[in-house]
């Protein structure tokens, strides 16, 4: 398995976790749910919110490492080395 796959994952749990504690610290600072309905309704709502901007975010962070992993093996293909 080549090492860039697992940091693929991790950053990905990172970014999953940032974003899921903004919507939550988001949803709780700007939302007053008094009923029992409207507390399901701001949690049902603030879980398909994170999870859109989560995988949002995911395939963003996932673009991001796949070009930077092209460019170092670009890098290393056209790299000289020096003869001794």
């Amino acid at each position: 398995m080549p090492s860039y796959v697992l940091t693929k994952f991790f950053v990905n749990v990172v970014s999953s976790v940032g974003v899921t504690k903004v919507i939550n610290d988001v949803l709780k600072n700007n939302t007053v749910a008094v009923t029992a309905t409207q507390k399901a309704l701001v949690n049902v709502g603030g879980f398909v919110l994170g999870s859109m901007i989560v995988e949002h975010a995911c395939d963003h962070v996932n673009t991001q490492i796949d070009e930077l992993i092209k460019w170092h093996e670009q890098r290393k293909e056209t790299e000289v080395i020096p003869a001794k």
